[in-house]
């Protein structure tokens, strides 16, 4: 075998050893970017606490940073002092954790929790602030997506 030879097989060799070590590298696991997962010492990552997106379309509805708006399902109305909302948010992530969620991020808006109930592996939560009542519905779309639709409505008052 000539010397043009060995040089082209050591120089082909230390090229797939490159592409071989940098694909491993692609494949290591690692630290979880959500901030709330370092509260929960020891848990693992599908068990911790959602992050909120910072900015939502309603600033008193908070939406797990995992959730994108559906925006051919969604819309709000306001005016006359009422509102009316109906957002629908899809996402790869965990049910529970999204149930969760909403159990401990709607407080914190101010939103008092009046009903939790599980009908079939769907969630139904609602809450109230001042004249206002907000359903959060929580349920799979597909196997790994979980969908949330948020409606806000007053009740009607008789007169």
């Amino acid at each position: 075998m000539s010397n043009l030879r060995k040089v082209q097989q050591r120089f082909i060799l230390a090229v797939m050893g490159v592409v071989l070590i940098g694909l491993g590298a692609g494949c290591a696991p690692t630290a979880s970017t959500e901030p709330l997962d370092s509260q929960v010492a020891g848990a693992p990552s599908d068990q911790a606490p959602l992050a909120a997106h910072k900015i939502t379309a309603v600033s008193d509805l908070p939406v797990p940073a995992k959730m994108k708006i559906k925006k051919g399902e969604s819309y709000s109305y306001e005016g006359a002092g009422s509102r009316t909302i109906d957002y629908t948010y899809t996402g790869r992530v965990n049910i529970r954790r999204v149930h969760r969620f909403y159990r401990e991020q709607m407080p914190l808006n101010r939103w008092q929790l009046l009903t939790d109930n599980d009908i079939r592996g769907v969630y139904w939560l609602t809450f109230q602030k001042n004249r206002e009542l907000c359903t959060v519905i929580i349920r799979k779309s597909m196997i790994f997506w979980t969908e949330v639709r948020l409606l806000i409505q007053q009740p009607e008052i008789n007169r």
